[in-house]
């Protein structure tokens, strides 16, 4: 089944370098995704709250300035996307941080790669998962 236009993501993400390795995977799945991205989570928090044009999925790095991921997820949380499921991705292994983002209420835990097709084989799962 192929998504329909109405699957928007939303990657709330501060790095050039990881952005376009992110978006680069999401499109060699192909689909009609269309992916918004916030270059940190208070700019993220801005779009979300605004209500129109909700992602159906949000990816959420962590460690970022201005306001980092812990914040962002609560503020999600508390805003007009607070049913949309969240992915976090992060370089972070240590247990702690898994546990503490699922308690704020994400779905999803991944450690960021450098290998491109694991990241394809993660992003394929949790698309199916989530909106398919």
């Amino acid at each position: 089944m192929a998504p329909t236009p109405s699957h928007r993501i939303m990657l709330i993400e501060d790095d050039a370098d990881d952005q376009y390795f992110f978006m680069d995977a999401l499109g060699m799945l192909g689909g009609d995704y269309r992916c918004h991205i916030a270059q940190n989570g208070a700019e993220a928090i801005r779009a979300l709250n605004q209500g129109e044009d909700l992602p159906a999925l949000i990816f959420l790095d962590l460690n970022m300035p201005l306001m980092n991921g812990y914040e962002c997820l609560d503020k999600i949380r508390n805003s007009a996307a607070k049913d949309v499921p969240v992915v976090v991705i992060s370089t972070s292994t240590n247990p702690r941080d898994k546990k503490r983002v699922e308690e704020l209420g994400a779905q999803v835990f991944i450690e960021k790669s450098s290998d491109h097709k694991k990241l394809r084989v993660q992003l394929a799962d949790i698309l199916r998962t989530f909106l398919i």
